[in-house]
């Protein structure tokens, strides 16, 4: 059913086969983000490209194929009620934030595209209690607790 749709989206474009789709990750970004909002647009959850190396023009490359997964991302505030220390070579750093939310529920959020060590180290030292957290996240479950939550930013400017 899921390529039904992208090939349906495609129409003008594709012979039928997956290669087509690895062609135009390579060679046209746009339709692939095209196709993505399209989805995202009827209420698919987000789309699964797989990069094989084969198809992409390297028939000497033969390991399991990249798998990536594109989902939309949505974004919460919560208040910071505790810090956790990072662990291994992320000691001196945060690891991870303990949130509540505006629901009162908690949420523990680490990671985070894009944030250096210097930016954890600083989190770290200035331990910013009571501050509002900006998180994003895939999901939502049941209950009203974000699925793999991941820090965005500190906001200090208040």
């Amino acid at each position: 059913v899921r390529l039904d749709w992208l090939y349906k989206w495609l129409a003008g474009c594709t012979d039928g086969k997956l290669q087509r789709i690895s062609w135009l990750i390579k060679t046209q970004p746009l339709k692939v983000i095209h196709f993505y909002q399209w989805v995202i647009n009827r209420g698919g959850e987000g789309i699964v490209m797989i990069a094989d190396p084969y198809i992409l023009g390297d028939p000497t490359i033969r390991i399991h194929p990249d798998i990536v997964k594109w989902k939309k991302l949505h974004e919460m505030e919560g208040t910071c009620v505790d810090l956790f220390e990072g662990k291994g070579k992320r000691r001196g750093m945060l690891g991870s934030f303990l949130l509540r939310l505006d629901n009162n529920k908690y949420v523990l959020a680490g990671g985070g595209k894009g944030i250096d060590d210097a930016t954890l180290t600083k989190w770290w030292k200035d331990r910013p209690i009571g501050k509002s957290i900006t998180i994003t996240y895939e999901d939502m479950s049941t209950s009203g607790v974000p699925l793999r939550p991941q820090i965005k930013g500190v906001r200090d400017y208040e």
